[in-house]
């Protein structure tokens, strides 16, 4: 995902990029404010957003998301203001196990993260899948985001992008602890601030390591006030990094 940015050239580059240990990198902390507005919704958007019920005071229990590996996020900016939000996966192992000699890849089987019926793929319609790439204008900034984590993808943006509008630094958004739904279970790492609240709603609660694969490695790149900036995730191995 990608989108130009209105801006007068800068000098630099900037990127971020995830796969999976130890973090590396600059850290700066660009100001956040609102998210970009809401473009206006899509007939099936509409169909699958307006039936869905969510109780915010008790957990329903359900399965479902689990870890898979072999994916990598990218995020950079350019000197020309292009933002790009890029995940690369190859799925299962082998992915869809068909080798391409001239290019010496295997194709992946992202394809299947798609399902039947109004989330089935067609065009002008965006179907939810598990890979979710971000890109963000508040009134400040324009930001890319990506991650790793399979189904987990769309709950640590999710938990990044709302700290972010409720006025934290990305850079804070970013280290906090986090969930993840998992196999009928709430993952959260020892000492989560709201491990209480989470309980109290009925959620069964398991715990995994703060630096645990499943949370995810958010790398963020973009430009804030026309000045670029990266910022990485302190999970798994991710680096972030400008170059004049």
């Amino acid at each position: 995902m990608s989108i130009p940015v209105d801006s007068s050239p800068v000098r630099d580059v900037t990127s971020s990029c995830s796969g999976g240990g130890a973090r590396s990198g600059l850290r700066p902390r660009p100001r956040t404010s609102q998210l970009f507005p809401v473009e206006p919704r899509s007939p099936l958007e509409a169909a699958t957003t307006d039936s869905l019920s969510v109780d915010y005071e008790r957990a329903t229990p359900r399965t479902g998301p689990r870890a898979y590996l072999h994916t990598a996020g990218v995020a950079t900016a350019d000197d020309n203001g292009t933002i790009v939000s890029s995940l690369v996966s190859v799925f299962d192992d082998f992915g869809s196990a068909i080798y391409v000699p001239e290019a010496e890849i295997r194709l992946n089987n992202r394809a299947a993260g798609f399902t039947a019926g109004p989330n089935a793929p067609r065009a002008a319609t965006r179907p939810v899948h598990t890979l979710a790439p971000a890109v963000v204008r508040t009134p400040s900034s324009r930001y890319a985001l990506a991650t790793p984590g399979a189904d987990g993808q769309v709950q640590t943006l999710l938990q990044v992008l709302a700290a972010a509008r409720a006025g934290k630094s990305l850079d804070e958004a970013i280290a906090q602890p986090r969930w993840r739904s998992q196999d009928g279970d709430l993952v959260i790492p020892p000492g989560h601030p709201a491990r209480d609240a989470l309980a109290q709603r009925g959620h069964r609660l398991s715990e995994a390591d703060a630096g645990a694969e499943l949370f995810g490695a958010v790398v963020c790149a973009g430009l804030d006030d026309r000045r670029l900036f990266a910022v990485a995730d302190w999970r798994r191995r991710t680096l972030a990094a400008t170059s004049s």
